[in-house]
């Protein structure tokens, strides 16, 4: 057969064995599942997505904690080229004060499925086209790249999110020998952090929309600031600065 189950079997506590044996045919390669048993270091990430998550029509959703990039190690894999999972969400949040710190891809899941709730929502209010294949699309198509470039097995097309607008950064020089730096960051949501560097070396970073800090003396080129919303989207000011007199 093209696949097969085997039936639950009472054992008491201990260390077992499966041994599986060809009796005939050509040599054939396989992939063993288990629903309760976990197999340690010879489990294999990839290919682990179980149904119906593998499933074309599915919205197939991984896992990544919300402060960071990386994906979960719970959380199941696909196979190169099948597009699965579509989309990573955010985990260990706290949406019920009675549970906080939820974790796995549950709570991701759910992110997803609000996120495409008020999608459909907003799209019927302006007319647009509201249906499975166009709310797809969109969230795929304004993921957040994680992980290596474009669509891959771990993370799919990235972090699904509805805010793809990056944040609009003023950049600001004081005049006199001690000039001061003066940064602010408009966003439509939160903003995670903002940087300054000079000549690509960092002068400071804040987690808060607005920052100031003094230029070294005598300091000139290129002044950059930095601006990232919890988003993921980037927005940049630069401007050239002189030598004070």
């Amino acid at each position: 057969p093209l696949s097969a189950t085997t039936p639950v079997t009472s054992a008491d506590g201990g260390s077992y064995r499966l041994v599986v044996s060809q009796v005939s045919g050509p040599a054939q390669t396989f992939d063993l599942f288990s629903e309760t048993v976990g197999f340690g270091a010879a489990a294999v990430a990839e290919g682990s997505i179980p149904t119906p998550g593998d499933a074309r029509g599915a919205l197939t959703v991984g896992a990544v904690k919300w402060t960071g990039t990386s994906i979960e190690p719970y959380s199941s894999q696909g196979m190169p080229g099948v597009g699965k999972p579509d989309v990573v969400g955010p985990t260990y949040v706290t949406s019920n004060p009675e549970w906080p710190g939820t974790a796995g891809t549950s709570a991701a899941t759910a992110h997803v499925a609000a996120a495409a709730a008020l999608l459909r929502q907003r799209r019927l209010a302006l007319g647009l086209p509201a249906g499975r294949a166009e709310l797809r699309g969109v969230l795929i198509s304004g993921a957040l790249d994680l992980g290596p470039d474009g669509a891959d097995p771990a993370y799919g097309a990235g972090m699904a999110r509805l805010d793809t607008s990056a944040p609009r950064v003023r950049l600001r020089v004081g005049t006199g020998r001690r000039r001061v730096v003066r940064v602010r960051a408009v966003d439509a949501g939160t903003v995670r952090r903002v940087q300054v560097t000079l000549n690509g070396r960092r002068l400071g970073t804040w987690r808060r929309p607005v920052a100031g800090v003094r230029l070294p003396s005598g300091a000139r080129g290129r002044l950059t600031a930095i601006a990232e919303d919890m988003a993921g989207n980037v927005g940049v000011r630069s401007r050239k600065v002189a030598r004070a007199r």
